[in-house]
């Protein structure tokens, strides 16, 4: 479920025409990297990411579009792509062909053993 959302917040940061919109689906891309890190248990790097990420980088991305208050991505000229449905295949095709021998071949453990050292154990290191 994580990871669905994850895909679905990083397409919505791309498409959105709102430079603001775009950067609250940013944001929900890394609040869903941020719990898939919880799911493989690195809280570590599952609070930096929140903490840097969603709160330095989200934040300061939406106040430079505040400050240049260029809130939609028009500039006025309208570009259309010609030939986006063969580019769009290709990459289709080139991902099938990619990644199929590699599904086919991995080895993938059936369950995750639980990493020993938690956040508290790297505390108390420090």
């Amino acid at each position: 479920v994580l990871a669905v959302i994850a895909v679905c917040g990083a397409l919505l940061a791309v498409w959105r025409r709102n430079l603001i919109h775009g950067v609250f689906a940013l944001m929900i891309f890394f609040a869903a990297l941020a719990g898939l890190f919880l799911l493989l248990l690195a809280e570590f790097i599952a609070a930096v990411q929140i903490l840097v990420y969603i709160g330095a980088v989200g934040i300061l991305l939406i106040f430079a579009i505040m400050l240049t208050e260029r809130v939609t991505g028009d500039d006025g000229r309208r570009v259309i792509a010609r030939g986006w449905l063969w580019g769009l295949a290709a990459a289709v095709a080139m991902f099938v062909f990619l990644l199929l021998p590699a599904i086919q071949e991995a080895d993938l453990p059936q369950t995750t053993q639980p990493i020993k050292p938690s956040v508290e154990a790297l505390g108390h290191r420090l």
